[in-house]
């Protein structure tokens, strides 16, 4: 009696079930109602330029974590990754220097990563529970900011023609 009065007095709480004597305003009783769910989040495809920079840093595992995030916010994704492993950091940066070289540009995707990282440094990443990026490596990312942004496609010609 005891444990069918309390299931009923939380069920009664969380709104499954009527309380005894409980009625809708129509002057029935409720019936019970199942708990909405949110739909489950649906995996996306990932740029190639993220996947061509997760397996520059060394972190195609992320690939999986990346799929459901949003395109537009890939970019700040990433960035905010890089700013919590700086060893990443430096990959990405010399990968981007490479491009430069190579491409005499970076990818529009990864001129938007390094955009991010200026701004998150900038911002105050210490009161985001980040270190702040050296100051030689901060030259280098500032550099590249100011480099032409080129579409994937072109770069990866240039690469491979040189």
């Amino acid at each position: 009696m005891k444990s069918a009065l309390l299931t009923a007095s939380l069920a009664a709480a969380l709104g499954a079930m009527p309380a005894a004597g409980q009625q809708d305003p129509a002057g029935q009783a409720r019936a019970p109602q199942a708990p909405a769910r949110a739909p489950a989040p649906q995996g996306q495809v990932i740029g190639l330029t993220l996947l061509e920079d997760l397996v520059a840093i060394g972190h195609t595992d992320l690939a999986g974590i990346f799929g459901f995030v949003p395109e537009q916010a890939s970019a700040f994704a990433m960035a905010d990754f890089l700013m919590r492993d700086h060893k990443s950091l430096k990959r990405f940066v010399k990968k981007c220097e490479g491009d430069f070289k190579k491409a005499h540009g970076v990818s529009l995707w990864d001129k938007q990563v390094l955009l991010h990282l200026v701004t998150i440094n900038a911002s105050g990443a210490d009161a985001m529970g980040m270190r702040k990026v050296p100051a030689p490596w901060m030259d280098r990312i500032n550099t590249l900011c100011l480099v032409e942004g080129l579409p994937l496609e072109i770069v990866v010609q240039r690469r491979g023609s040189k």
